[in-house]
């Protein structure tokens, strides 16, 4: 966490964060996280990954993957990040769902990484 705090850009301000742990084996998975937008503030979330080599995707989503209609992806990580740094301004207030797609092990063995998200 404290090696991602550089890269909150000025005038935002650290506010809080999220470890969002996962482990690679023999299955591809997701994992949601929800984040709320309140009204008439800004905010700026900072996605740091390291130590492992497999390729996490993330995707944000306007609602939960349990919702089948209605669900509108409004940011993935196609948009120009990499893999060690990623940031969304959120559009408006409301919940937003962060979707990590965990691939497999690369090596084949078990192994545990982490994402941390800064707010």
């Amino acid at each position: 966490m404290k090696s991602c705090k550089p890269n909150v850009p000025k005038p935002y301000k650290y506010d809080a964060y999220v470890i969002t742990e996962f482990t690679f084996d023999n299955k591809v998975k997701k994992q949601e996280v929800l984040f709320t937008a309140f009204r008439g503030m800004k905010y700026r979330l900072i996605f740091c990954s390291s130590g492992f080599e497999e390729q996490v995707k993330m995707n944000i989503y306007d609602k939960s993957s349990r919702v089948k209609k209605g669900r509108t992806k409004v940011y993935d990580n196609a948009q120009g990040v990499d893999n060690n740094f990623w940031s969304f301004q959120p559009a408006k207030a409301g919940n937003y769902y962060i979707e990590y797609d965990v691939p497999k092990s690369i090596d084949g063995k078990v192994k545990t990484g982490c994402v941390v998200l800064l707010i």
